[in-house]
């Protein structure tokens, strides 16, 4: 398993957590609200760590099983 390709597919989940949790905040402020901001950063590292980030990488870890099997039955048929 390649762990760079299972957090490069992370970060499309990680952006959408950043940009709802910068969205919260600025409703909770009633101003806009940088992703850089402190609170947001501490927020979504939170997320991430508390679990949203294993299920995450759980998640794409059989994903890229899954196409590491079917690459192994398609290179044994292609020998076969």
């Amino acid at each position: 398993m390649n762990n760079g390709l299972i957090i490069n597919r992370e970060l499309p989940e990680i952006a959408r957590i950043i940009e709802a949790e910068t969205q919260t905040q600025k409703r909770r402020r009633g101003v806009n609200v940088s992703p850089h901001d402190r609170i947001v950063q501490l927020s979504v590292a939170d997320k991430i760590l508390d679990g949203l980030g294993s299920r995450l990488r759980a998640k794409y870890a059989r994903q890229a099983d899954d196409m590491a099997a079917r690459d192994k039955r398609r290179d044994a048929r292609r020998k076969g």
